[in-house]
């Protein structure tokens, strides 16, 4: 009678370790087994999530196809164009106080005022930078009126290093646009006029010029806006772009992607580095042949 009691007891135990040698064994695939148990959970038990999974792919697929992945070949673009764009550099006599031996010192605060109470004056070139670009071959350019307004000297640079210099043709300070010519020996590499108003907010754009005496400096950008009222006089009518625009870069051309003039840099946000306006090309062209 006690033999089957002995033989009751020994078989739970029996089991009992064959269950804890299956959960400390690294070699017996229980592992494994769970994994593969919790995959085929994760696929049988959320349909939903399966599905869910697969048609964002599809969607992904399809988007991608639509849209273009490419992007503008800028270096050609620059290469092109470039040489159509100047750098422009004025100089203007601008009286300075001299000091002269024996001055007495300060008066009234400056240091520079003589005997009489007026410092005498002396003569000296301030120079100023910008930007233009020639629209013709045999020597007009188009640039900024503040770029050349009531200077003394205007030397227009190419990007071959020639230099020479230039006179006012017209300008008109409502519009600030301004025309001047050079001379040229040979014919200039002159660039197109596009239409600025078919022009949309989010097309690329190239804007050149000298920004700081950088000459013939590259960036690009979008449209990032058209119309807009900067207070600037009754003709205040700017398309705003994100394309780097510093001091220097006035006068300089804003470029499609054809490589066309749909703007005129000349203005930008001092406390933003993305926000700069430009003088719509059209309205340069009802200006200019007057």
């Amino acid at each position: 009678m006690k033999a089957p009691a002995r033989t009751l007891i020994l078989a739970p135990m029996v089991m009992l370790m064959l269950t804890v040698t299956a959960d400390v064994d690294p070699h017996n695939g229980f592992h494994d087994q769970r994994a593969e148990a919790v995959e085929a959970l994760s696929e049988d038990e959320h349909p939903v999530h399966t599905r869910a999974t697969a048609l964002t792919s599809r969607a992904s697929a399809k988007t991608a196809a639509t849209i273009p992945v490419n992007l503008p070949d800028f270096a050609t673009l620059a290469e092109r164009t470039s040489p159509a764009v100047v750098n422009i550099r004025t100089s203007q006599k601008t009286p300075q106080p001299v000091r002269l031996p024996g001055d007495p010192g300060e008066f009234f605060g400056n240091p520079f005022f003589g005997h009489r109470g007026r410092p005498p004056q002396r003569q000296f070139p301030m120079p100023s930078l910008g930007s233009g670009f020639v629209i013709s071959g045999d020597g007009y350019i188009v640039t900024n009126n503040h770029v050349i307004e009531n200077v003394d000297r205007i030397d227009v640079v190419f990007s071959d290093g020639r230099e020479l210099e230039a006179t006012v043709v017209g300008r008109d300070p409502k519009t600030d646009i301004a025309l001047i010519r050079v001379e040229p020996a040979t014919t200039l590499p002159a660039l197109p006029l596009g239409d600025s108003d078919v022009v949309r907010p989010g097309e690329w754009v190239v804007a050149i010029g000298n920004p700081f005496g950088l000459e013939h400096t590259v960036t690009a950008g979008i449209v990032s806006a058209k119309h807009r009222n900067i207070g600037q006089g009754s003709y205040d009518d700017f398309i705003q772009t994100d394309a780097a625009i510093n001091p220097g870069n006035s006068g300089g051309p804003l470029l499609n992607l054809r490589g066309e003039v749909i703007g005129i840099n000349t203005a930008m946000n001092p406390r933003a580095n993305t926000i700069g306006f430009t003088v719509p090309i059209n309205m340069a062209k009802q200006i200019l042949p007057q």
